[in-house]
């Protein structure tokens, strides 16, 4: 197995890459002491697990789930979206993200993804809002497997509720984590 780290630092992306965890660890570690960066050890580790896709199975999708997202996309059928501004700092965020993924776990956001990505076009058309970036409108979260089309319009309220122990293993730059510089509540 390959285990990878990407991190932003200084308005750069530095990208590790090991076969061994340990070795890794050793390495970022490293850099981030040579560069007297704060980090804690156990939460780095948790990182590369988590961008290496070293995590337990993923749970199937629950009907609570489910009816959050078809609530988020009738929403959004309905107008009811964040500013253009957030949209495009959400779509920054999750460019950069290495967890962004071109294939999505959960076939109801697929659709879901699908659907918002035409409400987009069209509400774009109409000059009420603007276009989803080229470099995310196709792309899924993959930490929760959310389509980002969905996710990037979709007001903070009407997301589905993650614990704070799910929440909390997000990336630290994701918009979502609620412990994260880039959390809004919008």
């Amino acid at each position: 197995m390959r285990y990878k780290y990407t991190f932003a630092w200084k308005a750069q992306v530095h990208s590790f890459k090991n076969d061994d965890k340990n070795a890794l660890l050793a390495e970022v570690k490293a850099f981030m002491l040579k560069n007297n960066i704060t980090f804690n050890e156990n939460d780095l580790s948790i990182g590369i697990d988590r961008q290496s896709r070293v995590t337990a199975q993923k749970k199937k999708i629950g009907l609570k789930e489910a009816m959050s997202g078809a609530n988020a996309v009738i929403k959004y059928l309905g107008g009811n979206s964040v500013s253009n501004d957030e949209i495009v700092r959400r779509s920054y965020i999750c460019e950069s993200c290495p967890l962004k993924n071109q294939i999505g776990g959960c076939g109801p956001c697929g659709a879901a993804g699908k659907i918002a990505s035409f409400v987009n076009i069209v509400r774009q058309k109409m000059g009420i809002s603007i276009a989803i970036p080229n470099s995310t409108k196709s792309s899924y979260c993959g930490f929760c497997d959310c389509a980002l089309a969905l996710l990037l319009v979709t007001k903070r309220e009407n997301f589905h509720k993650e614990l704070p122990e799910v929440n909390s293993k997000r990336p630290d730059n994701c918009w979502l984590k609620t412990t994260s510089k880039n959390f809004s509540n919008e």
